[in-house]
């Protein structure tokens, strides 16, 4: 062009459009010479989940305050006010729950809205549930399976040796009974709910029910202590528990490992854990119970007592809703055994052995472990930790139960619980009237 001059009249050029190449690179899935920067790192999935459950908590913490062209303009809490639009509201929040329940069985992050109704001044659609001890409901399930575990238990104790604080059944005590083997040769399902649940029965089925705050408080509890503190009250028994924060554990840990369960995806309405153990190590039997016509699934679990603080007897990898149950099934044990815990006891109406079966035992005994806060209290706390601002002041101000041993002076050694509490005596007071201003 230079040489040319003044006679250069057009110069030809080439122009390319770096969006159309990209393009036609894509289409004949050309990437070579793009780079391929290889898979994109997976986010882990429990911070996938976290970060779903906080989106849907802080939206769903703005939607009962929100106008909704479904209830008139009128906000879900105004029209809990209203009786004619009542019938609508529930209708809404039941779809809520629906997709709770389709999350679950899609094995996607599940949100838990259960607490709307209380929030709003809702009737119960569950109304807190009876007891209904998980070993009848697999009886039912399994006919004739209540009165060969008597039958068993009472033979065992009939044994030279026998000891009442630590004996549990062995295989081979299972191999050795004639009604066991015929019972197993017609319902193999049950082979491995019967050494357990003989177990349960060699110990005069002593079940602890763990009140509904009190369940709240120890999973606010650090559990940093010496494994060797956990001692179990009877070689075999039961905890109970019926608050919503263990019943959403459950029921995700039901939807992750047992998708096909016919129990997945349903509300449960009573989890029954089942404990024996010794010095090195527990075993937990999960039950999980809607109290449908289905059963209830069991889940299983060890927990080994070899480490040195409990803070770390989870295996890497636990997912978080077992590591979750088993943390308040550790702490409802070590309250239960602690100083100074008090424990209703409430005798059960067991009922006379069936004809041919040793009879039921008149010491079946349950043991309720009462809260120290009321329902009002438990929901402003329990609303506090539904939205990230809220756990931060739950996190900064609240002080998490933990567990204290002792002076070498004193004649009980036992542990002693310090339940949660505020920092300094006028802090609850002005958070919990800063939570009644909230809109």
């Amino acid at each position: 062009e230079a040489a040319a001059g003044d006679a250069a009249r057009f110069v030809a050029a080439s122009h390319e459009d770096p969006t159309e190449m990209l393009r036609e690179r894509l289409r004949r899935g050309d990437t070579a010479v793009l780079g391929d920067p290889g898979p994109a790192p997976a986010i882990p999935p429990e911070v996938h989940e976290e970060l779903v459950l906080t989106f849907l908590a802080r939206h769903y913490r703005d939607w009962v305050d929100h106008p909704l062209p479904a209830l008139g303009g009128a906000t879900p809490r105004e029209a809990a006010g209203r009786p004619q639009l009542v019938t609508q509201l529930v209708s809404l929040v039941r779809g809520i729950e629906g997709m709770y329940q389709g999350a679950l069985r899609d094995g996607q992050p599940a949100y838990d809205p259960s607490w709307m109704w209380e929030e709003l001044g809702l009737p119960e659609v569950r109304p807190p549930a009876p007891h209904v001890a998980a070993h009848d409901r697999l009886d039912a399930a399994h006919p004739g399976l209540g009165v060969l575990t008597r039958q068993v238990a009472h033979r065992l104790r009939q044994q030279p040796g026998f000891d009442e604080r630590t004996h549990r059944c062995r295989p081979g005590d299972l191999e050795q009974d004639l009604d066991a083997a015929r019972f197993l040769a017609e319902q193999e399902v049950a082979r491995s709910y019967l050494p357990w649940l003989v177990d349960f029965e060699l110990h005069r089925r002593k079940t602890f029910s763990v009140d509904r705050a009190l369940a709240w408080m120890l999973l606010h509890t650090t559990l940093d202590v010496a494994a060797s503190d956990v001692r179990l009250p009877f070689a075999s028994f039961a905890l109970t528990f019926t608050d919503r924060a263990v019943l959403s554990l459950a029921e995700r840990l039901v939807a992750s490992t047992r998708r096909h369960s016919p129990v997945a995806g349903h509300f449960a309405r009573v989890v029954t854990v089942f404990v024996s153990g010794d010095t090195h190590g527990l075993e937990l039997r999960i039950a999980v119970d809607p109290l449908g016509s289905d059963p209830p699934v069991i889940l299983e679990h060890s927990v080994p007592l070899v480490a040195e603080r409990l803070r770390g007897i989870d295996p890497e990898g636990t997912p978080p809703p077992l590591a979750g149950l088993v943390h308040a099934v550790v702490s409802a044990v070590l309250y239960a055994t602690s100083a100074g815990a008090p424990a209703e006891h409430r005798p059960s109406s067991a009922e006379p052995g069936r004809t041919g079966s040793a009879p039921a035992h008149p010491s079946d005994e349950i043991f309720h472990l009462p809260g120290t806060i009321d329902l009002s209290r438990l929901r402003q706390l329990q609303t506090l930790e539904r939205v990230p601002s809220g756990r931060q002041m739950l996190h900064r101000f609240l002080v998490r139960g933990h567990w204290r041993r002792p002076g070498k002076a004193a004649k009980d050694q036992r542990l002693r619980w310090i339940e949660p509490y505020w920092k300094g005596p006028e802090l609850a007071a002005i958070i919990e009237k800063a939570y009644r201003l909230m809109p």
